[in-house]
């Protein structure tokens, strides 16, 4: 038996990269399996062709029509200027996201040695985790449309020591109720907002509000199947994603506020300073001088 309790976790959200996973890619193995590979373009007609296409037909300037779902995937993959992204940090929509899950092994039974049957039993139980995340993300998440999952290990799983393994789960937002534009949009924040997950800040999105609800979901799982405590990493990996950007300004605000107070006490101290000048020079000797010039004098001597 296993005597480590505990389970590695990375949790991450990135704009889609596409790539070209072909249905004979699959690999029927507990190291890769591919579940769900739709192509993008099949996903936005399902989603958008009937709203896209209802738009155009009232339209009577040509310019203002989007031409059809390729044209509307064209202007959402186009920054607010018109031009094309080329992978930039540029606010705007995307035309999909991708989630990925990562579980691995802490430090300590990292040196633990495992034998054939435990690191089986090991990859087997992170699948079944994995696989029971992804089959309930619809009824979780009815506003993110999956198009594209697939399981992946490391090359050291066939290492005694074990390693990590990742779902990929590649979605487009969707959301409706718009009166501007088609009827049937994608838009992240307002699919999460659909789904009950309101921005509690500016610190803590929408996204990061779902983002805790998913690990927490996951964490359970482990809790319930396998009695496992999950711990959550924050590598280099998590740089790309919401909360660490969220993390890095909420540190840039922290830095600004303390230079703010440290820049305050400054000019409180030089208000006093010349407060108390101005009183020197106001007050008056025997000897006519002002006691800021007698003070001087004395400096002097």
């Amino acid at each position: 038996m296993i005597e480590d309790k505990t389970v590695t976790m990375q949790y991450y959200v990135l704009p889609y990269e596409m790539m070209d996973i072909k249905p004979g890619d699959a690999i029927e193995s507990v190291a890769r399996h591919v579940y769900l590979n739709m192509p993008l373009n099949d996903v936005y007609e399902e989603l958008f062709g009937k709203a896209v296409k209802e738009y155009d037909a009232h339209r009577k300037r040509r310019d203002r029509r989007y031409g059809g779902i390729d044209g509307y995937m064209a202007r959402v993959d186009a920054d607010l200027r018109g031009r094309n992204r080329h992978n930039s940090d540029e606010k705007g929509q995307r035309l999909a996201y991708e989630v990925v899950v990562s579980l691995g092994f802490d430090e300590s039974s990292m040196s633990k040695v495992y034998t054939p049957i435990e690191l089986h039993d090991e990859v087997r139980m992170r699948l079944s985790i994995l696989e029971s995340y992804f089959n309930s993300w619809d009824r979780r998440n009815p506003r993110l449309r999956l198009f594209r999952v697939y399981s992946c290990g490391k090359s050291d799983w066939t290492d005694s020591k074990g390693g990590t393994i990742h779902l990929h789960l590649a979605f487009v937002p969707w959301a409706d109720g718009y009166e501007r534009g088609p009827s049937i949009q994608t838009s992240l924040n307002r699919a999460m907002a659909q789904q009950r997950c309101e921005s509690e800040g500016l610190m803590h999105n929408s996204c990061a509000v779902w983002m805790d609800r998913e690990i927490a979901f996951i964490e359970k799982l482990f809790v319930e199947k396998y009695g496992r405590k999950v711990i959550r990493l924050d590598t280099d990996m998590n740089k790309a994603g919401p909360l660490y950007k969220m993390e890095k300004m909420r540190q840039k605000i922290d830095d600004m506020e303390w230079a703010l107070m440290v820049a305050h006490k400054e000019v409180a101290s030089a208000s006093e300073t010349l407060a108390m000048v101005e009183r020197m020079k106001a007050f008056r000797m025997p000897d006519g001088r002002s006691l800021w010039e007698y003070s001087l004098s004395l400096l002097a001597d």
